[in-house]
């Protein structure tokens, strides 16, 4: 079930090609902690670093759309925002002690990031290379 890089993935800018990469490594540290049966604290811990690194990198590649004025940069923030909404319904779940921590959350955020590199990003890449992002 671990996530793995794969060339597709790649948007040809090394800042968010590494971004990526680290989201990748935090859900697979994550999906490790669930096999391990880490206690409910660790699992949030690792839960709120993948809320906190999707913000951090969303505020990335969001900052060169406005500076690029990236011609589908609100297509794509909406696409952020859904992910956005989707982890904080879930941490609100887990404040309340009603969410469990199994392989359903994984699933949920591997779909995600593979949909989300092989295609929405992908349609970045031109603008950003044109803007001599690289």
């Amino acid at each position: 079930m671990e996530i793995l890089w794969k060339d597709e993935y790649s948007v040809g800018v090394k800042e968010i090609d590494d971004q990526h990469k680290h989201f990748i490594f935090i859900a697979n540290a994550f999906y490790d902690a669930i096999l391990a049966n880490k206690g409910r604290e660790e699992l949030t811990a690792l839960f709120q670093e993948i809320s906190d690194y999707a913000d951090e990198h969303f505020a990335t590649e969001e900052k060169y759309f406005d500076q690029f004025n990236y011609e589908e940069a609100d297509m794509h923030k909406l696409k952020h925002q859904e992910m956005r909404n989707e982890i904080k319904n879930l941490r609100n779940q887990e404040v309340g002690n009603k969410i469990d921590f199994d392989g359903n959350i994984v699933y949920f955020i591997r779909d995600w990031l593979d949909d989300h590199l092989k295609n929405t990003d992908q349609k970045y890449k031109k603008c950003f290379k044109e803007h001599g992002l690289v």
